[in-house]
């Protein structure tokens, strides 16, 4: 009896030891209850950790510690795969989405941490999640004070209006100067007609004035005619030139437009996307691990880190 005893108090001072690789002063566990499993019954299925693992302090309860730069998150080991969902507290990034995977051979946890940092600069308004809480994908987690960006979709929208407005009239004086041009030439054609006439009564009364028909004032007049026909006919081809230069000028002015509202619309995009980034959602289905987020907050944007 006395030599099973000392064999049962060996295993179980064993059982104690700190396992190589942690440093003093940290709790520990040499072994980790198989999860599912209970600690206390006749089944007591133990599955050490790997020897070079870094996330191996455990409390008394079994929860995991890890070690995260700027933040200590608590795990527990299961079966299956879930995503934990990290509350950060540095100014440039405030919540984290860790991934879990747990292996039934070794039981050991490794973790993906991706870091969502605030977009937008802004003040928590409101924390919807407190620890522990499960959580879908899409589901808003915090909310950012929207007055601003609110108003500034406004202020973008009207600017849109303004536009938009800006190219229809635009529209409208191209319309104007091509009507110009056609009115234009309608007046040169005439003109043409005219020249041609003039020009021909000249030809003829030169002739007519060699054998004395017309007098020499007839002549005159001819001349006149002629001169006078060929001024207007000049001054109608000018016409049109300055029309079609004005149609050039408008499509310009109407392209010019156009452009103004798409940079418009663009600013809508980003003041419409700037708003929806006063809503923080979550992007996988998990669990809140830590909480360090309080409404009141204020904080500066920043891409998130990958």
């Amino acid at each position: 009896m006395s030599l099973i005893m000392i064999a049962y108090l060996s295993s179980w001072l064993f059982a104690l030891r700190p396992a190589s690789g942690i440093k003093k002063g940290r709790r520990f566990s040499h072994a980790v209850p198989l999860a599912g499993r209970s600690i206390h019954g006749g089944d007591r299925k133990c599955l050490p950790f790997k020897k070079n693992s870094r996330r191996r302090v455990a409390d008394a309860q079994g929860r995991f510690r890890l070690q995260l730069p700027l933040t200590i998150r608590f795990n527990q080991i299961h079966h299956r795969s879930e995503h934990r969902i990290i509350t950060h507290n540095n100014s440039q990034s405030y919540w984290q989405y860790a991934s879990t995977h747990e292996s039934a051979d070794d039981a050991y946890t490794t973790n993906h941490i991706h870091q969502i940092s605030p977009r937008i600069n802004g003040t928590v308004q409101r924390v919807l999640v407190d620890d522990n809480v499960r959580v879908k994908a899409g589901q808003v987690l915090v909310e950012l004070d929207p007055r601003d960006y609110e108003v500034s979709l406004r202020q973008t929208q009207a600017n849109l209006s303004s536009a938009e407005a800006a190219v229809t009239q635009a529209e409208a004086q191209l319309q104007v100067a091509k009507a110009n041009v056609g009115q234009a030439q309608s007046s040169q054609a005439s003109a043409q007609a005219n020249a041609d006439n003039a020009n021909a009564d000249q030809k003829r009364n030169t002739e007519l004035l060699k054998t004395r028909v017309i007098s020499p004032q007839e002549m005159d007049h001819a001349n006149e005619s002629a001169r006078t026909s060929n001024a207007s006919l000049e001054s109608a081809k000018k016409q049109v030139a300055g029309a079609e230069a004005q149609v050039s000028l408008a499509d310009a002015q109407v392209k010019a437009a156009q452009a103004q509202v798409q940079q418009a619309q663009e600013a809508v995009n980003q003041a419409e996307l700037n708003l929806s980034y006063t809503k923080i959602v979550s992007p996988s289905d998990g669990r809140v691990a830590q909480r360090t987020v309080e409404s009141g907050n204020l904080y500066p944007a920043s891409l998130p880190s990958r």
